[in-house]
């Protein structure tokens, strides 16, 4: 499985991210109960002091030959929540699936950086692991490991001319010919990429929108990368799925922004990626 030295990467002194989440979903469900809720969440209390239970999520499986796969089933059994003071951290277990989650929360907080994050990740992933295979059943094979970007790029934070998704995308050219049609005044692209080694695929989603908050106009960039790895017990095909992941959604997101967008965020390149 092929990557990019943490040392070419490119990183930004003010990033447009919102969210990280990485995470994995399981082939069979669990045996995760209420009971085991409360046993496990005993054990991270000190951590993630709030807990409270979601609606279950589906599962889009990453498919090799690149045909449409339907979402799987959606567990009957909720999904649950674990979040830190901050609201920075946030954990997501359901029957079939577990992930870690990293937003600026409360405090507004600067990126921690992926290797701060996946190295959480990583710690919570084993305990739940071996919780799993102490109090219900081992975990079984996995179904998909996943990692997503949200970028939430405001109109404020790019001044261009040409109108936001233009000033930030930068596949939308400029039409070559005259048209009756002008720009339109809502953008939907979504984009999929082969990695290398049959290592899965990034998906690449961008659109306008809203904020909820400030009800401002924005462009909303989605980079999640997908596999099949089927052993999620063993660390270092984690750890070096997750490393060609993240050096993939790094590098699109650099390939797909525009220099001014990307000046306007600070880049610079960082050795720890």
């Amino acid at each position: 499985m092929s990557d990019q030295s943490p040392a070419s990467l490119p990183s930004f002194r003010s990033p447009p991210l919102v969210e990280v989440a990485l995470g994995f979903f399981l082939a069979d469900p669990t045996e995760f109960s209420y009971a085991h809720v409360g046993k496990f969440w005993s054990t991270l209390e000190p951590e993630f002091p709030t807990v409270r239970d979601v609606d279950p999520v589906s599962m889009s499986v990453e498919d090799s030959d690149g045909a449409p796969v339907s979402p799987t089933e959606v567990p009957l059994f909720p999904r649950i929540w674990m979040m830190d003071r901050d609201e920075q951290y946030l954990v997501q277990i359901q029957r079939n699936a577990f992930f870690l989650n990293w937003r600026p929360g409360k405090e507004n907080a600067a990126y921690p950086r992926f290797p701060a994050v996946f190295h959480r990740f990583n710690d919570l992933r084993r305990r739940y692991a071996r919780f799993m295979a102490d109090a219900a059943s081992p975990l079984g094979r996995t179904e998909q490991l996943e990692l997503t970007y949200i970028n939430h790029i405001p109109e404020e934070s790019i001044s261009g001319s040409e109108g936001l998704a233009w000033a930030v995308l930068d596949d939308l050219r400029p039409p070559t010919r005259k048209r009756w049609l002008n720009r339109p005044d809502r953008l939907a692209l979504a984009t999929s990429f082969r990695l290398p080694d049959d290592a899965g695929r990034l998906y690449i989603r961008a659109q306008t929108a809203i904020g909820r908050r400030t009800r401002a106009n924005l462009v909303s960039l989605t980079l999640t990368a997908k596999a099949n790895v089927s052993d999620v017990q063993d660390s270092d095909i984690v750890r070096r799925w997750y490393e060609t992941a993240h050096s993939w959604i790094v590098r699109g997101f650099e390939d797909v922004t525009t220099r001014m967008a990307r000046e306007a965020w600070g880049e610079e390149r960082q050795v720890d990626g």
